[in-house]
């Protein structure tokens, strides 16, 4: 309201600045343009006979808005400028060269709330001259296209205030908004009313010009258009409002409507407020009579009444509440006033009503009525009752909320912190466990060893003693010189004696040390025992049951371990009984061990009891909405993944002294659970990696089928887990090297590095089941499978080629990348295998062609290797001939360095010279078959 206010405020000082300006200029106190300027101007009469020169009408044409060089007027008699007296040509000449101020107020308000539209000025004889804006030409042109095809000027409204003897039909001084102001002093804001040209509704704002005597020269008017304000304003808000609420823009004489959301302008109808609004709708008479009498008392009160709006005071007036349809409404209507002097000499201001504000919404107020207090006490008392339930319920609520916090949220989460901090203390005293239980199985290896060297010296020892005791007679009866042979071998066997002695003595520390680690065994596997107790209570079904038999098979080892170990004792105890005093040395020491290892017992039984007690999820953690649920079942997974990781780190004691069945079983079972955890949490990277090492166990046991069945979950997972659904779309994108390395590079070669061997492995398996068919035979699903008809065999065949087809592919742009992800050695078992498979499928030509490429790069690898050969060698001869030090083949041995008879030993054991042997041998087969076949 305040914006519609200030834009009407600027309007009509602007008639203030034009009232005083136009009397300098008809004064002649502005200098003004010389009076030899040409005027290029035109008369309406001829523009709408299409009589005015043709630049006038390109001016309006294409630059779309009133060009500054163009100067139109009206006059009832002259049309022409030449047909004006002298001083009815000055007037015209002042009057447009006064009109560059209009034109420049036109351009200035164009994008206020409400712009104008014209400027024109008009005196007691008809004449009118106009500046017109770009919305008036533009009607305009419409009218002078429609006044061409009139043959009949009379069926235009004449206006003959002035009499009826002129041509033209039309005459400002006939005009309501001329009389007006003529007849009141200030600046006027006529009513809105329809153009005579455009047929539209507008409103025009005048005031006198007059001479210090008062006498009036002519009568400045302004057109203005609120487009904008009704754009910008009242539809925006209408658009967000609520409670059927809406805005009017009227004007007091008639409620004249500007804006409601239920007129349409286009339509160039004057409609009144009350009209439009009860105009969709089945009113009652009285509904409509009431609205219109409260309209109508609140535009007097805003005439008659002492109020300040800006302040809220005594503005009730302002406020209508009324019915329709029977549904209550109210409104509030509030004026817009300007203020503006009489004239230029009288300063007295007056105070204009220009337009009235109104905004429309539904009543609500009754729903407040309805708990009215003020008239009745009863309503005090069912008040009172239903602020005293509502308030129970907050209270219950909360408490309930508050026992929901503390026992299905702090609780819980409490006792999940408890369960997660016991098993990484117990995941850490358990590794903590295994490092010193590996410390003294290595001190117990290295004893063990040097305890053997002990006693093979030992037994050398015994043997010279006695060798030396014979000698010692035979010198005695033989020797010429008895009493010096006696004395030197006399000093002989003091040695001996004494270093035998030093021997017992370092025998009886080793043995303190076995027995040492003999008790250190007994328990630890009482821990053992205990810790499969409480993992009981930790795990599910499944890791109970692997648990089990991992502690029993423990407890075995130990056992076996422990016989071991008595063995052992017993065999150097026999050897030691000739020393009492190391007996009892040993018994003593026995004792002491003994003495330290039950205060060890008492002080882990007291840690034991001090421990807080075990959490169990499935008993103490009852979720009872689904948040919680969510986490309990992330803990149980947790659960998982720690025990997996404890029984990982179990199993490596126990490979040590165990068969291969049972390791291969062992490794079985553990990647089994593996692969059930990392798919119940959606692992895909650890389901490829367990599937792969099932397949290879799988394909061991010669079970194909599900060997092939595990490589291709592995290859799978891994596709998916990079992003890919399938082989196809991974291949596409590798072969456009879209793959991105620079995010996670060690985890995509991984990944890389497992979907290749899977491949490669399932190619493998294919080609041997079809190629070694007799040899499974006896496997009917095997055979069911693969042998059933030639094309079914022929397509595994064509799946075992795609698979070494798609491996050489990623091996040849692993290549192109310089990426070393497969070695050589890899590449060539890839591009032999390849080979076997495609000799079934490949022309005689193409295949002989690969195996020439293929012999080559073997033989450039052979090349390579016989190259490192005589490198070692030659450094083998430099060393073996310097000038400092010359070494005897008994001296390099002791000095551990190969001679060169080792090193090509070790030459001919390679595993990858006899690999390229092997696959020599096969490419001179396939040279053979391509042979017979050509």
């Amino acid at each position: 309201m305040t914006k519609q206010f200030e834009n009407k405020q600027q309007i009509s000082n602007d008639l203030i600045v034009y009232q005083g300006l136009y009397y300098k200029f008809i004064n002649e106190q502005i200098k003004q343009q010389s009076i030899f300027r040409q005027h290029k101007n035109c008369s309406y009469a001829y523009l709408n006979y299409g009589k005015c020169p043709q630049y006038i009408y390109d001016a309006f044409t294409t630059d779309g808005q009133y060009s500054l060089k163009v100067d139109l007027f009206f006059h009832r008699t002259n049309f022409t400028y030449d047909s004006f007296e002298p001083e009815g040509q000055i007037r015209l000449r002042k009057n447009w060269d006064f009109y560059f101020f209009a034109k420049s107020a036109i351009q200035a308000r164009k994008n206020d709330l409400i712009n104008i539209s014209i400027v024109y000025n008009s005196f007691n004889d008809s004449l009118l001259t106009i500046t017109p804006g770009q919305q008036f030409i533009f009607h305009l042109l419409k009218l002078i296209f429609f006044l061409n095809r009139l043959t009949n000027l009379s069926s235009v409204n004449y206006l003959s205030c002035m009499g009826n003897q002129y041509k033209e039909p039309y005459d400002p001084r006939c005009r309501e908004w001329y009389q007006n102001a003529l007849q009141h002093p200030g600046n006027q804001f006529f009513k809105p009313y329809q153009d005579f040209f455009t047929h539209t509704t507008i409103m025009t704002a005048s005031a006198r010009i007059d001479d210090p005597l008062g006498n009036n020269i002519s009568i400045i008017s302004v057109d203005f258009i609120i487009a904008n304000l009704i754009n910008n304003l009242f539809a925006r808000q209408d658009q967000s409002s609520n409670f059927d609420t809406h805005s009017v823009l009227f004007h007091q004489d008639q409620n004249t409507v500007y804006y409601h959301p239920n007129w349409n302008a286009n339509e160039r109808t004057i409609v009144s407020w009350q009209n439009l609004e009860f105009n969709n709708s089945d009113y009652d008479l009285n509904e409509y009579s009431k609205f219109t009498m409260l309209v109508q008392n609140s535009k007097d009160y805003s005439l008659t009444g002492q109020y300040d709006i800006e302040s809220y005071v005594n503005v009730t007036q302002f406020f209508q509440f009324w019915t329709k349809n029977q549904i209550p409404y109210m409104s509030l209507i509030y004026p817009l006033q300007i203020v503006s002097p009489q004239n230029v000499w009288n300063q007295t201001m007056v105070s204009k009503q220009v337009l009235m504000v109104a905004k429309v919404r539904e009543d609500i107020s009754g729903i407040f009525k309805i708990i009215n207090l003020t008239h009745d006490t009863n309503y005090k008392v069912i008040l009172f009752v239903e602020t005293s339930i509502v308030l129970a319920i907050i209270i219950i609520l909360t408490l309930h909320f508050a026992a929901i916090l503390q026992y299905q949220v702090e609780i819980p989460l409490e006792k999940l912190t408890v369960f997660i901090n016991q098993n990484t203390d117990q995941f850490r005293d358990q590794n903590n466990s295994k490092e010193k239980q590996y410390q003294k199985i290595y001190q117990t290896d290295m004893s063990n060893k040097s305890l053997n060297y002990d006693l093979k010296k030992q037994i050398k020892l015994s043997k010279r003693k006695s060798n030396n005791q014979e000698n010692l007679s035979l010198k005695i009866d033989k020797s010429p010189n008895i009493k010096n042979q006696i004395s030197t071998n006399f000093q002989l066997l003091t040695n001996k004696t004494f270093q035998l002695n030093n021997e017992e003595v370092r025998f009886d520390n080793i043995r303190q040390n076995k027995c040492d680690n003999i008790k250190f065994k007994n328990k630890q596997e009482e821990l053992f025992k205990q810790e499969s107790y409480q993992e009981k209570y930790n795990s599910s079904s499944m890791q109970n049951r692997t648990e089990k038999d991992q502690s029993v098979f423990r407890l075995e080892n130990l056992n076996e371990e422990r016989q071991i170990s008595y063995f052992n004792i017993e065999q150097k105890a026999q050897m030691a009984e000739t020393s009492q005093y190391l007996k009892l040395k040993n018994k003593l020491q026995f004792e002491k061990l003994n003495q330290i290892l039950n205060n060890n017992d008492q002080k882990n039984n007291y840690k034991i009891s001090d421990q807080p007690q075990k959490v169990n999820l499935e008993e103490d953690l009852d979720p009872m909405f689904l948040e919680m649920q969510i986490i309990k079942d992330t803990f149980y997974q947790l659960q998982s993944v720690i025990s997996f990781k404890k029984n990982d780190i179990q199993q490596y004691s126990k490979i040590k002294n165990m068969e291969e069945n049972q390791d291969e079983g062992r490794c079985i079972l553990h990647y089994a659970f593996a692969y059930k955890l990392f798919r119940q949490l959606k692992n895909n990277f650890g389901v490829a990696l367990s599937s792969l090492n099932l397949g290879y166990f799988c394909y061991k046991k010669n079970d194909f089928v599900e060997a092939l069945i595990y490589y291709e979950s592995a290859m799978i997972h891994c596709i998916i887990d990079m992003g890919f659904s399938s082989i196809h779309e991974f291949m596409s994108q590798w072969k456009q090297s879209s793959i991105q390395y620079c995010k996670s590079q060690e985890a995509i070669n991984q990944k890389l590095t497992i979907i290749c061997t899977s491949l490669i492995l399932s190619s493998l398996t294919i080609k041997e089941v079809i190629h070694n068919k007799n040899d499974l035979l006896g496997n009917k699903n095997v055979f069911k499978i693969f042998f059933s008809n030639f094309q079914v065999q022929k397509n595994q065949l064509k799946l075992a080629l795609f698979y070494a087809q798609t491996v050489l592919n990623i091996a040849q742009q692993l290549i192109l990348l310089n990426k070393t992800i497969l070695s050589d050695e890899i590449i060539i078992i890839i591009e032999t295998n390849y080979l076997e498979i495609i000799h079934d499928f490949a022309p005689v030509e193409e295949v002989e062609m690969m195996i020439q490429n293929l012999e080559q790069k073997i033989e450039k690898k052979k090349y390579l290797q016989v190259k490192l050969l005589d490198s070692q060698l030659n450094q083998f001869s430099t060393q073996a001939v310097s000038p400092f030090k010359k070494f005897s083949d008994k001296n390099l041995d002791q000095k551990n360095v190969t001679p060169k008879k080792e090193l090509l030993r070790e030459f001919e054991k390679n595993n990858f010279e006899k690999l390229l042997l092997i696959l020599s041998g096969k490419l001179n087969f396939f040279n053979g078959i391509n042979k017979e076949g050509l």
